[in-house]
């Protein structure tokens, strides 16, 4: 066993330490190149420094509190270990490992595949790029900031440890049938801020993703996670089995899927999002604004809702609304089987109550309640009503002209890209339907001339 010493103004290039032996980089010693062997150990102290070490397997650099290591690389086996010390450009390959604690910090570390990197005890992971098939644990008072999480990466987030701002990298890994992307999992008392996803973040067992962004990625909420104020653009929140999201905002094609034991509170959705309630999923409090919708299916169910101009509820069979609060141009729908209870409608609000459907305790505060079996619909706006029979309407592009049991129409004019739907129950005759345009009889329907 032999041991090096590198102290104030010595340098030390391309050191090969063997097992049993110590290379001691103390305060002003520099070090470069050094290779540390299986059993061999490279220890930086206050105010020394070393870049370039290779650190084969069973080799370990330690690197204490003021002591600095530059573009290290840990191969199978190898290990670093920053006591406090900080570390820079480190490179983990297939095997090595690199622990970051007792206020450590490793910045830009890039752990490849079958490379491992862990936070913890007060450790600091900052702008850690995984690569498929590669992690970063984060726990026990750890942190980790602005990781970039490639397809096939991970980073788990749990008891104590913070992840701030990362980013999970669009892209998808096909291996042996099955894709694989950027992934973050927040469980055990961990806790994720500010995620923007491209890939998946699940959030369970009492973990708490806060303000992440889904930009096409998925979060999802089960099993005692929480998600708040998750921002869904073109992205998707499932909530299901436990797990509850607060204030999260649907907007651009976003979708909140609230399922069997999942609860939502103080969503708000808007231009294009949408809101579904299936069985056994809660919403309450949310807002509807222009453009947005909430669907409630089978045994789904939403309280407080709030409908402002040119936000929909709409209620499927078996779904449940109380309380809906319709303001001007917003709308509520109940289908057949479909229930509202204690709606109010306020000026310029509607409710409709499609053939089947039912509502009780409604308050109208000077909207509009109808049970129209006839209705022109453009996007979720209902611009026309009708009870029994109508002639001669207009469907123009990108609108749709519902027919239901017992109403009958005649003559409607379908413009491109308009659509005459005819339920069961439901009579159309003598449309004129334009190039492009459609009319379809579901069972029970009929359509004539």
């Amino acid at each position: 066993m032999t041991t090096y010493s590198v102290t104030s103004g010595q340098t030390s290039s391309g050191v090969q330490i063997q097992n049993g032996d110590f290379l001691l980089v103390s305060s002003g010693g520099t070090v470069s190149g050094t290779v540390i062997d299986v059993g061999g150990q490279e220890l930086v102290s206050s105010g020394g420094s070393a870049s370039f070490t290779a650190i084969s397997a069973g080799g370990i650099e330690s690197v204490f509190s003021g002591g600095v290591a530059s573009a290290s690389v840990i191969s199978s086996g190898g290990q670093q270990v920053l006591s406090g010390g900080t570390a820079f450009a480190t490179v983990v390959s297939n095997g090595g490992t690199e622990v970051i604690s007792s206020g450590g910090v490793a910045s830009a570390s890039v752990v490849k595949s079958g490379g491992t990197a862990i936070a913890d005890l007060g450790g600091t992971a900052s702008g850690t790029v995984i690569s498929a098939w590669a992690s970063l644990t984060v726990e026990n008072g750890g942190a980790a900031s602005a990781s970039s999480i490639r397809a096939g990466g991970l980073e788990l987030v749990s008891s104590g440890g913070v992840s701030v701002s990362a980013n999970l990298l669009l892209g998808a890994l096909v291996t042996n049938g099955h894709t694989y992307a950027a992934e973050q999992i927040v469980y055990g008392g961990g806790t994720a801020s500010f995620a923007t996803v491209r890939g998946v973040e699940i959030v369970s067992a009492g973990g708490t993703a806060i303000s992440g962004l889904m930009t096409g990625g998925v979060q999802d909420v089960m099993s005692d996670g929480i998600g708040l104020g998750t921002i869904l653009r073109g992205g998707f929140q499932f909530v299901s089995a436990g797990g509850s999201a607060s204030g999260t905002v649907i907007s651009a094609n976003g979708h909140e899927t609230v399922s069997s034991g999942g609860t939502a509170t103080a969503t708000v959705v808007s231009s294009a999002g949408q809101e579904i309630i299936s069985a056994g999923g809660t919403a309450t409090g949310t807002t509807v604004n222009a453009g947005g919708q909430q669907i409630l299916f089978a045994g789904g169910i939403a309280s407080g809702t709030q409908l402002t101009a040119g936000g929909a509820q709409l209620i499927a069979s078996g779904g449940l609304a109380t309380g809906t609060m319709i303001g001007s141009g917003g709308e509520e729908i109940v289908s057949s089987g479909g229930t509202a209870s204690g709606a109010t409608v306020g000026a310029g609000g509607m409710l409709i109550v499609l053939p089947g459907g039912t509502e009780t305790g409604t308050v109208l505060a000077g909207g509009v309640t109808t049970s129209a079996n006839i209705l022109l619909v453009s996007g979720t706006t209902v611009i026309g009503t009708a009870d029994g029979f109508a002639a001669g309407f207009a469907v123009a592009s990108r609108e749709t002209e519902f027919v239901f049991s017992g109403g009958v129409v005649s003559g409607s004019q379908v413009a491109s890209a308009g659509l005459v739907a005819i339920s069961s129950g439901g009579i159309a005759t003598a449309s004129v339907i334009s190039a492009g345009g459609q009319e379809l009889t579901y069972q029970g329907g009929l359509a004539s001339g």
